[in-house]
């Protein structure tokens, strides 16, 4: 027998007489585990059936051989070590789990506890040996193992992020691990957090905001969704989460395992991608507006020129002003919209009749479409308003019919126009962006016999920058949706190649019909014409605009001090503080700022009034400056008629007034 020692053999006793004892046998016998008795040559002397079973020799063969001849060959040193410190009373006993070889060959994994029973008069030393198969629950470890490598492999190399959190008695959260791909989205390694509560690893706003999900989750016991922004050690960083509950075997959430999306580099793509959008709309816009103003300030001109040939040749030049200023409240609204897309304002909304704004349009829709275009209309009267914001709504009725216009190519057409009030209900289930209500509607339908357009061109027809026609047209039909959302309706589009498009817009109608009271144009267009002796300092840097404002206010009673600065007009107030009785404003002024000027203007006559004026909203203005003595507010440009109206209420009344918006 090869033991792997040499001379350090211990000496073996003579092998033991075993006692006869009936009980001892059976009990030897009929045991459940394994047991062996060796000799202190490591031999073995008997072996139980248990024992024999188990490894599949009889206990003859057991005893032809050592207890190394059944050992595996890796395992037979330190068996034999082991062996020896028994003998030697290193070792008061041995307890170790190791592989033992069949009789087929096969290994057997066992639990062995081994012990030196001394000898005595009658008997010899002997080793008793106890063995328990073990192997099921090895596979079992070692399939849990492979398992858990694998686990681990797979969390390792996916591109999801992947965290663990154990939930403790007191249900708060600590970190049971991250695989690598959160390790890199987050900046903290699994090994530095493992163990930790959250609101150790992370700074207190992010632990806050985090620990809401966490205990939603444990609350409602199921998958939470959500999305965060979160500023860690390696920057702000944007993710989509899913939160998992796992549960033990009597029920209780003890972990929460969570799976994210890094969205970091994807939502600065898009903003990169944002910017760029933007970039390129603004020259889309550019272009649409350059073209819209031509054509505007080309209508300003020849009316301008007709108007001067008709007072030459003693004629009335009445209408050509009235399309002169048509055209001008068209071009202004056109700035306010510009104002409004660029973020600086916001749109207003009031009670507006459709088909009285179509009709008010009607010239400028002429000039603006193509000449090969015929616009016919059939207008609902008396019909409900809707709250909408009227340059809004001419805009998006520009879009429709020049891009109507622009279907004909060189061929005749003619474009429809219909108002009507409708339903939700009686309405077809086309518009499928979004489900009607069971409300009311005013209808807009504009329809012509154009090219029409083809299916896939459709489908993209509302794409903020999809176009099928020449650069420069504005954002054309992505404008009007954009207008129609804004305003609660709705929009459907009909065409068939070669048979023309139809337009409908559904805009829900206001809370109150429109009150129109005749007599209220006469009266703010200076219907009574008393006598107004104030005197009035009005401080504007655009000298065509001050002058003349200046020369109709002075035509209609006030005395103008006018001044073009802030420092100017600051010189003004102080030399004439005892004859100025109103203040008229504009926000943007080079010199002393307007607000500056504002309190300056309270110091030196506290009862003074104030109106300001600006191209912005009045909330904008009054959110800049603050006064007591601001008593009223009108938004450039606007007409005389309402000036002097506002300039009357201003000094007949101490309250904030507003000519131009409710």
């Amino acid at each position: 027998m090869n033991t792997g020692n040499d001379n350090s053999e211990p000496t073996l006793p003579n092998r033991p007489e075993i006692e006869s004892d009936e009980r001892w046998r059976a009990a030897f016998e009929n045991s459940a585990i394994g047991i062996a008795l060796l000799d202190c040559n490591a031999r073995f002397v008997t072996v139980n059936s248990a024992y024999q079973k188990m490894l599949g020799y009889t206990e003859k063969e057991f005893q032809a051989m050592s207890c190394l001849d059944i050992t595996w060959e890796e395992d037979q040193g330190i068996s034999w070590k082991w062996f020896v410190e028994l003998l030697d009373g290193t070792r008061p006993y041995i307890q170790v789990e190791k592989r033992l070889k069949r009789s087929n060959g096969t290994p057997i994994w066992i639990r062995m506890n081994e012990s030196l029973v001394p000898g005595t008069e009658k008997t010899s030393p002997f080793l008793l040996a106890v063995v328990e198969d073990i192997t099921e629950r090895k596979r079992a470890e070692e399939a849990l193992q492979q398992s858990e490598l694998l686990y681990k492999e797979v969390l390792n190399n996916i591109p999801e992020c992947v965290f663990a959190l154990d939930v403790t008695p007191d249900f708060r959260f600590k970190f049971a691990g991250f695989n690598w791909a959160e390790e890199q989205a987050v900046g903290f390694s699994s090994s530095e957090v493992t163990g930790r509560f959250v609101e150790d690893v992370l700074s207190a706003e992010v632990a806050n905001k985090v620990t809401v999900h966490y205990r939603h989750c444990l609350e409602s016991g199921t998958v939470t969704e959500y999305k965060d922004e979160l500023d860690l050690p390696i920057g702000r960083r944007y993710f989509r989460t899913s939160l998992i509950p796992v549960r033990n075997t009597e029920g209780r959430i003890y972990r929460i395992v969570g799976c994210c999306t890094d969205l970091t580099e994807i939502r600065r793509a898009e903003e990169e991608a944002l910017v760029r959008q933007k970039l390129e709309s603004l020259g889309v816009l550019a272009g649409g507006i350059a073209h819209d103003f031509n054509n505007l300030l080309g209508s300003i001109l020849t009316n301008a020129e007709l108007a001067e040939t008709q007072l030459a040749a003693g004629g009335s030049a009445v209408e050509e002003i009235g399309t002169i200023k048509a055209v001008a409240i068209r071009t202004a609204e056109i700035v306010r919209e510009l104002i409004v897309y660029s973020g600086q304002d916001q749109a207003d909304f009031e009670p507006t009749d459709v088909s009285q704004l179509v009709e008010e349009m009607l010239e400028l829709l002429k000039i603006s479409i193509s000449k090969r275009a015929t616009l016919k209309t059939d207008l609902g009267k008396k019909l409900p308003a809707v709250r909408a914001n009227p340059a809004q709504i001419r805009q998006a009725l520009m879009n429709v019919i020049v891009n109507a216009s622009e279907s004909f190519g060189e061929k005749d057409g003619v474009i429809n126009i219909a108002t009507s009030l409708t339903s939700g209900c009686e309405e077809p289930a086309q518009y499928g962006e979004t489900q009607l209500q069971q409300r009311e509607y005013i209808r807009l339908q504009i329809s012509d016999t154009g090219c029409g357009i083809a299916e896939e061109a459709r489908a993209k027809i509302f794409d903020p920058f999809f176009t099928t026609k020449f650069a420069g047209r504005g954002l054309g039909l992505a404008v009007v949706q954009g207008i129609v959302r804004a305003h609660e309706g709705v929009i459907d589009i009909t065409s068939t190649p070669g048979h023309g498009t139809i337009f409908k817009i559904l805009l829900p109608l206001a809370s109150q019909r429109l009150k129109r009271d005749p007599s209220a144009a006469s009266q703010a267009s200076g219907g009574q014409s008393a006598s107004i002796t104030a005197t009035l300092l009005f401080v504007e840097d655009e000298e065509t605009l001050r002058a003349a404002v200046s020369k109709m206010l002075r035509k209609r009673g006030f005395s103008v001090i006018e001044a073009g600065d802030g420092r100017t007009a600051s010189d003004l107030l102080r030399s004439h503080a005892d004859k100025i009785d109103v203040l008229l404003l504009d926000m943007t002024i080079p010199g002393t700022p307007s607000d500056e000027l504002a309190a300056e203007a309270t110091r030196i006559r506290p009862d003074i009034k104030i109106i300001l004026t600006s191209a912005y909203n009045q909330k904008m203005v009054m959110d800049r400056i603050e006064s007591p003595t601001i008593r009223g507010f009108i938004r450039k440009p606007f007409r005389l008629d309402e000036i002097v109206q506002l300039m009357r209420d201003v000094l007949a009344s101490p309250g904030v007034r507003s000519s131009t918006e409710p």
